[in-house]
């Protein structure tokens, strides 16, 4: 068929649809592709309108990532890699809402900076140093709650050398980290917990009695780890 015939056919079937029985109304949200399964009947799908969402038969979608793209991203970052993704403009407006349990800006452009030097100098361990020890400067570490208000239950990451807690600086990357890793649909409140320091590192080793062997800050923004082990020692460094 040439352009024009196939014009007019288009024509014809958007002007008298009920005659054309064959060529069914699609509607674009409904669009999606398969990405990947597991083994509990679940399956990661790329929805036309964007985000990537887990569909099960009889569930309701679980959110799973922004996009593709994002997930990847997010992997890298995860990983200790550079992410080289500019900041989204939804993120820049909910950056610019201060949160209570937020730090100041520049506290958070400091971490950045430190765990930048750290991934620079990977078998340097002075900058692993100097960022820890901001770390655990800091007022306090928030959680995301897995558990309920009466008995908390910090998210945790199963890493090669364990498992690992994962600690915030501020509940704006609390948040984020929630709704990216799919523990929140978005938009909807994320259970938060802040743990004043220096009570929260001896909180935070009470967890080695369960299998926990490091703490992870800001994942999967920064994603630096301490060993527990180490948390002594820098509990002193912030005491001196």
């Amino acid at each position: 068929m040439s352009a024009a015939e196939v014009g007019a056919m288009d024509q014809e079937i958007e002007a008298n649809p009920e005659s054309h029985p064959e060529w069914e109304e699609v509607v674009l949200s409904d669009a999606y592709t398969q990405l990947m399964t597991d083994d509990a009947g679940g399956y990661v799908i790329a929805t036309a309108p964007g985000p990537l969402v887990i569909r099960r038969s009889g569930a309701d979608d679980q959110h799973f990532a922004r996009s593709l793209a994002d997930w990847v991203w997010d992997r890298v970052a995860a990983f200790g890699g550079r992410d080289p993704r500019p900041v989204r403009r939804e993120d820049e407006s909910s950056a610019s809402t201060s949160d209570p349990l937020d730090p100041h800006p520049d506290v958070l452009a400091e971490l950045d900076r430190l765990n930048d030097a750290c991934r620079a100098a990977p078998g340097d361990t002075d900058p692993q140093v100097e960022l820890w020890t901001a770390v655990t400067a800091l007022d306090h570490w928030v959680i995301i709650n897995r558990g309920t208000p009466e008995a908390p239950r910090p998210y945790s990451l199963a890493g090669q050398p364990g498992a690992m807690l994962c600690v915030y600086s501020s509940a704006t990357r609390a948040k984020a980290a929630a709704y990216a890793s799919g523990l929140v649909p978005d938009g909807d409140p994320v259970p938060l917990l802040a743990v004043p320091l220096p009570a929260a590192l001896d909180w935070v080793m009470s967890f080695g009695e369960h299998g926990v062997v490091g703490v992870t800050i800001d994942h999967p923004r920064l994603g630096a780890w301490c060993p527990l082990a180490n948390l002594p020692r820098l509990r002193q460094l912030r005491e001196q």
